[in-house]
C-alpha cells in the first residue's frame, strides 16, 4: 500500500491507474473521522454532481467516481484503560479495535504497560463498539463492549475490565504405548460462564 498527502487545499492526485478499475482508499487525518472511499475509475455521468455516487454523510464509507470532492466529517478520540476484573491491575498488550475507525482494523491498537489505549479518527455517532482481545497475557476472555456517546466533549473515555478464565492442562498420549504425542488442541473460551 502507498500513502499520499493532500495539499493545503485538500487536493491529491494518483497517477498510473488503469481505466475501469475499482479502488479502495482510506482517508485519515488530524481531527477527521477515518473514512473508506470506494472509487470507480471512470468518467462520472454529466448529471452527477461532484462525482458523487452515494456518499452517506457521517458514515465510515463513501462511493465515488474518479473525480470527486469528499466532505470529511469530524473525528473523535476514544481513550481508556483495560484492567483485570478482580485485581483491577492494568493489562498490557490487549488488542483494541473500534470497527468504525478503519485504521484500528488494519493496524490494531494495543494497550501499553499501564493498560491504556487511544484510538483516533472515530466518526461521531450515538454509540461505539470496541472489540478487546488479550494477546500478551493469555487466559483472559475476549470482550465486546458498547460505549454510549452521552457527552458533547470531543474525546470519549471507555474503561474496560477483562475476566480471566481458569487454567486447563492436559496430555495427549498413544493408547498402546502411553507415550506423549504431538497434537494441536483447538479451543473456544465461552463467556459468560459462571463456572
Amino acid at each position: 500500500s502507498k500513502t499520499v498527502v493532500t495539499d493545503v487545499e485538500g487536493t491529491f492526485v494518483l497517477r498510473g491507474i488503469g481505466a475501469e478499475r475499482y479502488l479502495r482508499l482510506q482517508a485519515r487525518g488530524n481531527s477527521i473521522a477515518d473514512t473508506r472511499l470506494h472509487i470507480a475509475i471512470r468518467r462520472p455521468p454529466a448529471d452527477l454532481e461532484s462525482g458523487l455516487i452515494g456518499a452517506r454523510t457521517g458514515r465510515a464509507e463513501s462511493n465515488y467516481f474518479s473525480e470527486f470532492t469528499h466532505i470529511a466529517i469530524p473525528g473523535r478520540t476514544l481513550t481508556g484503560q483495560v484492567t483485570d476484573a478482580k485485581s483491577q491491575s492494568p493489562i498490557a498488550d490487549v488488542r483494541v479495535v473500534a470497527p468504525t475507525a478503519w485504521h484500528s482494523r488494519m493496524e490494531p491498537i494495543f494497550t501499553d504497560e499501564s493498560g491504556r489505549f487511544q484510538i483516533d479518527g472515530i466518526p461521531n455517532d450515538q454509540q461505539y463498539t470496541l472489540e478487546l482481545t488479550s494477546e500478551g497475557q493469555p487466559g483472559y476472555f475476549s470482550k465486546e463492549v458498547v460505549v454510549t456517546n452521552n457527552t458533547s466533549a470531543t474525546d470519549l473515555v471507555a474503561n474496560v475490565s477483562l475476566t480471566k478464565g481458569k487454567v486447563l492442562s492436559g496430555r495427549v498420549v498413544d493408547a498402546e504405548t502411553g507415550q506423549g504425542l504431538a497434537a494441536t488442541i483447538e479451543y473456544n473460551a465461552l463467556y459468560p460462564n459462571s463456572n
